[in-house]
This record gives structure tokens, C-alpha cells and sequence, in this order.
């Protein structure tokens, strides 16, 4: 198996030039935001991939529920929880989507939101000391990085990422070949998170296999375009992954009954094998503000 372990700028000075002033931004942002909000709800969610008894102490608010002991509590007439300790190593493996559906013009939101969940939830990790590394794919692998500690391997994925978000060769999305690297490569249990449009198919084996073995996050990207089409004329669209030219007439009432009906069946379908291989899901709008968005998730994931 032939895979990259880092990626070469391929972008003229310009574009080099923008991508580390947008590292500074996103890497100023994602911090301030991580210390604010994201500290306590990050370390009570992604928990190590292993717990060791202990000792049973009087209950204290704040502790799980879960691990209250009932036999002792009952003998003892007072509640009691079972303490374990954390194996604490934390593996976060991010699968980032850079093809054509996400980094097309149209489409630019959705590369933008990919870039601000990457930062805010790799420098959470980051600073709870956790493993983070990266998978990079549009119709082929771009990179793999595998999960390390330390900020400079974390920054160094967050610039790959940045500059070849500038790319604007047509590619369409092979997602299944990078699941099958991913479970390949991750010996060890860790927390896989999904950050794609997944406007492509013939992945679910590769992903039910996946989350198997590790614990999968589904976060899919979307924006305005995936929800209603702009009612203007005669429009004639080539797909950015196929290449094929298209022929529309948006001002067709049943045009944005059709699509907005297609794209809604399509997401419903999605949740539901999503749920059924056991794999949490997130969806992301351009317009939604994402640490909001990611907080509640955590939050609503602790349970």
C-alpha cells in the first residue's frame, strides 16, 4: 500500500502566503474558543479507550451516575460510586473530504467549515493531550499523517489541509478507500471523525467495518445549495467531479420541488444507515455557528 505521509505545497507564492495567514487566524480563533468553551465538555467526552476500578467512595455531585454501586449503596444506606482510572490516551483520527463537491467555488462554505471544525476540534485535543492525526482523500489519498502528540505535528496537518484546499483540479470522492486505510493503520481503539458532504456512494461496508473497531463520527458539511437552488434562468452546470455538463431552468416550480425534495431524502437516508452501523452524526451548515453547534454536540454526547 502506497501512502503519503505529508503533502507538497503545489501553489504559487500567493496562494502559500494566504494559507499561513489563514492558519494564524484559525489557529488564534480555534484557541480562544477551546479555553472558553470547549476545556471541560472535550475531557468529559472523549474519554481514553479504557477504565480501571479504583476504589467505591461516597457519591459526590458531578460524578456519573452510571457508576454508582447499588449493592454497597444499599448495604451502607448512602450512596456510593465506583471510581476507575482513565487510561487516558486518546487517539483522534480526523477523515478530511477535499474534493471537487467541497472545494468548487460554489461550494467554498463547505471547505471553510471543514477548516474551522478540523482547528476547533484538533486543538482541543491538542490541549488535552491527545493523539491527532489525518486522512486526506478527494478520488484518490492525498496524505496520511498518523496520530502523534504536539502542535507543530498538528499544524503541520492544518497547513496541508489549508493549501490544498486551494486546489482547483476536478476530482470526484473516493471515501471508501480512505476508511479501509484508516481501519488498515489504526491498530489501537480511538475516535474516528468524518468531515465530508459524503455526496458519494459505495462506502457503507468500508464505514460499518470501521466502526466496528473504533468510535465513528459522521459530522456532514452542507450549505445553502443543498437545501434550495438559487430561482435564476437558463443554467447550464458542469459537475465538478464528473465533468459532465447539465442543463437546468431553476424558475421551474417543480425544478425546486425535485431538488429540494432529493437532497432532503438523500440526508434522511444517510442518518438512518448512520444510526444503524451505530455512528453518531452531526450536520454543519455554512450559516450555523459551529462552536455552538460542536458544544451541544459534546454536550448531548456525554449521555
Amino acid at each position: 500500500m502506497d501512502v503519503k505521509n505529508t503533502s507538497k505545497d503545489k501553489f504559487d507564492k500567493l496562494g502559500y502566503v494566504a494559507a499561513r495567514r489563514q492558519l494564524r487566524k484559525l489557529r488564534v480563533n480555534s484557541k480562544r474558543l477551546v479555553d472558553s468553551l470547549f476545556a471541560g465538555n472535550y475531557r468529559s467526552v472523549f474519554k481514553g479507550p479504557g477504565l480501571e476500578f479504583q476504589e467505591v467512595r461516597q457519591y459526590v455531585f458531578g460524578d456519573d451516575v452510571r457508576f454508582i454501586d447499588w449493592n454497597v449503596s444499599s448495604r451502607l444506606q448512602d450512596t456510593y460510586c465506583k471510581i476507575f482510572n482513565e487510561e487516558r490516551e486518546v487517539s483522534l483520527m480526523f477523515l478530511l473530504d477535499i474534493s471537487s463537491s467541497m472545494t468548487c467555488a460554489l461550494n467554498s462554505s463547505k471547505i471553510k467549515l471543514l477548516q474551522e471544525v478540523f482547528a476547533l476540534l484538533g486543538f482541543a485535543a491538542l490541549n488535552n493531550g491527545d493523539k491527532v492525526g489525518s486522512v486526506a482523500f478527494d478520488e484518490e489519498l492525498k496524505w496520511y499523517t498518523p496520530a502523534k502528540t504536539g502542535s507543530q505535528h498538528f499544524l503541520g496537518q492544518l497547513k496541508n489541509l489549508l493549501t490544498a484546499s486551494q486546489n482547483t483540479t476536478i476530482s470526484g470522492t473516493e471515501l471508501a478507500n480512505a476508511l479501509k486505510v484508516t481501519a488498515e493503520t489504526m491498530k489501537k481503539r480511538g475516535i474516528c471523525i468524518i468531515l465530508s458532504d459524503f455526496k458519494t456512494d459505495n462506502y457503507w461496508a468500508e464505514l460499518s467495518f470501521l466502526a466496528r473497531r473504533h468510535e465513528v463520527i459522521a459530522i456532514r458539511l452542507e450549505d445553502a445549495l443543498d437545501e434550495v437552488f438559487p430561482p435564476i434562468g437558463y443554467l447550464a452546470i458542469k459537475d465538478a467531479e464528473e465533468g459532465q455538463l447539465m442543463h437546468f431552468y431553476p424558475l421551474s416550480k417543480k425544478f425546486q420541488q425535485n431538488y429540494q425534495g432529493y437532497w432532503e431524502t438523500l440526508s434522511t437516508t444517510w442518518k438512518h444507515n448512520c444510526n444503524k452501523h451505530g455512528i453518531r452524526t452531526l450536520s454543519l451548515r455554512s450559516s450555523d455557528d459551529v462552536s455552538q453547534c460542536i458544544l451541544a454536540f459534546l454536550r448531548k454526547r456525554r449521555y
